[in-house]
């Protein structure tokens, strides 16, 4: 709810959005990916600093997220 509340392209949208594919990469890996792709092609300058590195590196966990495949059944075991 954050990132539509927040005006986008300001410091807020963007903490939120870091925050939102950050939880995505945890949770659902490829839809990580489709959120972190769409905001790409509105924003490919990947926002202000510090924001664009920070997307820079979840890019990359997002990557090995989805090359790890989905945990096994079970959890921690």
């Amino acid at each position: 709810r954050l990132v539509r509340a927040a005006p986008e392209g300001g410091e807020l949208w963007w903490q939120a959005k870091v925050g939102q594919i950050r939880a995505l990469v945890a949770t659902d890996p490829s839809l990580a990916r489709e959120v972190f792709d769409q905001m790409a092609v509105l924003h490919p300058e990947l926002g202000p600093a510090p924001f664009d590195e920070q997307l820079r590196d979840l890019d990359i966990r997002i990557d090995v997220a989805l090359d790890a495949g989905p945990p096994p059944p079970g959890g921690d075991s």
